[in-house]
């Protein structure tokens, strides 16, 4: 994983960036401008003013063309931290993956960041769900296995539909949720895929859990 490291750049004339140039764009005011890099000590040229702004934004009035917005840049920094698994063979050829574009990773949080990641990539099982939405039953209640419908409530498994989890609430990809299955019992995991398909009224989500 890759930490990512902003330092400010010294706010002298060789590191300034022109921000926003109207004899390009427009002249007007609440006019918002989103940055191609992050820039800090903004300030304006020709009048104008900055209602609003962040390292990566700015709103601005633009009173002519002859307007500019200028700011500085930051050094962008970056250096990795790895994890190994310990239980690889010396055979096993060695599958690296990485994640170097997630910037708001930093110094601070880098091994929260690595420890999730690791879990979540060494977890190779996947569980195959139909969820159905709109079932009046309560969100999280469990079920047993064969549960018949009755008074509307209740989950059926087996028969037309094997597999089928009912929920009450929407379920939606990145959530964790824990699901009984008709041969492996209750599993949990974190729904990563999900397609819809509409029976009558009914929407059924075929869904990915990991």
């Amino acid at each position: 994983v890759t930490v990512h490291t902003y330092e400010p750049k010294e706010a002298i004339d060789d590191n300034r960036i022109l921000a926003y140039d109207p004899r390009e764009l427009e002249v007007g005011n609440n006019i918002f401008v989103k940055f191609d890099e992050p820039l800090h000590s903004l300030y304006t040229v020709n009048g104008g003013e900055i209602l609003e702004s962040s390292s990566n934004y700015a709103i601005i009035n633009v009173p002519s063309t002859s307007f500019r917005l200028i700011g500085y840049g930051y050094e962008h920094k970056t250096q990795t931290k790895r994890r190994n698994r310990g239980d690889v063979g010396a055979t096993t050829i060695e599958k690296v993956v990485s994640i170097d574009s997630a910037t708001l990773v930093s110094q601070i949080n880098i091994d929260n960041v690595l420890d999730k990641c690791y879990n979540w990539i060494i977890k190779t099982n996947t569980v195959n769900l139909d969820i159905v939405e709109g079932k009046h039953i309560q969100y999280g209640e469990p079920y047993k296995y064969g549960t018949g419908l009755k008074y509307g409530i209740g989950l059926k498994y087996g028969s037309k539909h094997p597999n089928i989890i009912t929920y009450d609430e929407k379920v939606n990809v990145g959530e964790n949720i824990k699901a009984e299955t008709e041969y492996l019992g209750v599993v949990s995991g974190r729904l990563i895929k999900q397609s819809f398909n509409l029976n009558g009224n009914i929407i059924i989500k075929e869904a990915v859990l990991k």
